[in-house]
């Protein structure tokens, strides 16, 4: 199959489908995409449909099912020592003990040993993460040795990508949740979804299950304008001309971002919140188009990984059950800091937006990190401090102008070695 010709907005949002979404934002609000979007995700993961739950983001999701659960304020909830602050916070939330388990940095995943030595009776849930979208392979293992633990997959960067037997990520834990926040491999500007595969604890959730608000009116049209200007400036593809829109937006006010709160660890407002239908339309879009994106995300990750594997002071993670929501790099201990921070600058400068995400155990640096003692994670707290990754949203006919930005970019870590 050819590549998907994305124009390349927000991972996988073509032309095409953000003009109709503009068209359903404006003049339609039909409920029927919610569940045109639902049924078509179950279709994916082969579920039924009623596993499936729209939030307005992933968090959200997560946060309801361990309300769910009726945590006690003496039980814990494990996570990996490498994560966003939003998923500690939904555990507090929640009302449970955040609880962090290192990371093995061969996976940037939760390490399994680790994991199995820190469950206590007080465990009552463990979230694992496919971070990138590199698979966690050991919810089988976990559950044989503790089955009335319960598993969550953190599947947020892993719409895509399969575990070492080919199931689909998102359908071995007793839950998941997906993110489709902008940076996500599909995107709904912000959004979510839980699936819960437990039956026993579905039918308990559903008991439950109250109809929630959509986002605030004003709050939509931030959704709606950070989305635009993330569209315009992928298409225009002029970095300078990028910063200037998203600098606009924010000092208008209409720049759609993670809360002061959120950072802080406090509850925020408008918190969960269901999906919004405008939004579940656009997720419809191109949930339908998925294999497509994902063989042009798996292309351009063949085409980073047999360009930079030449470079022995970088490690890197390429596998062909992996469909990555960013590429990442790290960086050995033979790299200094000071020449990460140049080749960032280097890979900025020539057009191509290096992330730094997870820059801190709990991303990003400076959030609240709920009880986190410095030291105790080494790992996660090394893949903090040296790795970058590299967007799997570039258009085909780039390609060639982003190995040479790249060639240019690392001639400094090729020196290392010479």
């Amino acid at each position: 199959m050819m590549p998907y010709r994305m124009s390349m907005v927000c991972n996988s949002l073509s032309i095409k489908d953000y003009c109709s979404f503009v068209f359903h934002f404006l003049f339609r609000s039909d409920k029927q995409y919610k569940h045109l979007f639902k049924q078509e995700f179950a279709d994916y993961l082969n579920v039924p449909s009623d596993r499936l739950f729209l939030f307005g983001a992933g968090r959200m999701g997560l946060f309801s099912f361990l309300k769910s659960l009726n945590l006690k304020t003496d039980e814990e909830v494990i996570l990996p020592a490498y994560t966003c602050v939003v998923v500690p916070n939904a555990i507090a939330y929640a009302g449970a003990k955040v609880k962090y388990v290192d990371v093995d940095i061969r996976t940037t995943n939760i390490n399994t040993q680790l994991l199995l030595k820190s469950i206590t009776d007080k465990t009552r849930a463990i979230i694992v993460s496919h971070n990138f979208g590199i698979t966690f392979n050991d919810i089988d293992l976990i559950k044989t040795q503790f089955p009335n633990v319960v598993i969550i997959e953190d599947a947020a960067h892993a719409l895509g990508s399969v575990f070492s037997d080919n199931a689909k990520v998102g359908t071995k834990g007793d839950a998941a949740f997906f993110s489709f926040e902008y940076s996500k491999p599909i995107t709904t500007g912000m959004g979510g979804l839980l699936v819960i595969n437990n039956e026993a604890i579905l039918t308990d959730y559903k008991k439950n299950e109250v109809d929630l608000p959509e986002y605030s009116f004003w709050n939509r049209i931030r959704i709606f304008k950070t989305l635009s200007t993330h569209f315009v400036s992928a298409v225009l593809g002029i970095d300078l001309l990028k910063r200037a829109l998203f600098y606009l937006v924010r000092k208008m006010g209409l720049l759609y971002a993670s809360s002061q709160k959120e950072l802080n660890g406090e509850f925020p407002e408008q918190y969960p919140v269901a999906l919004s239908n405008s939004f579940a339309y656009v997720g419809f879009r191109q949930i339908k188009k998925l294999y497509a994106i994902d063989q042009h995300k798996k292309e351009l990750s063949l085409h980073y990984y047999n360009f930079l594997k030449k470079y022995p002071s970088i490690s890197l993670y390429h596998d062909k059950q992996f469909v990555m929501a960013r590429f990442p790099i790290l960086f050995r201990e033979e790299v200094g800091m000071n020449m990460i921070t140049d080749v960032i600058s280097k890979l900025k400068a020539g057009g191509i937006d290096a992330g730094d995400w997870f820059n801190d155990v709990v991303h990003p640096r400076g959030s609240h990190r709920h009880g986190y003692i410095e030291n105790s994670c080494p790992e996660g707290e090394y893949l903090a401090k040296r790795m970058i990754n590299l967007p799997l949203t570039i258009h085909s006919r780039r390609i060639d102008k982003v190995l040479k930005t790249l060639k240019e970019s690392f001639q400094m870590i090729a020196q290392i070695n010479d």
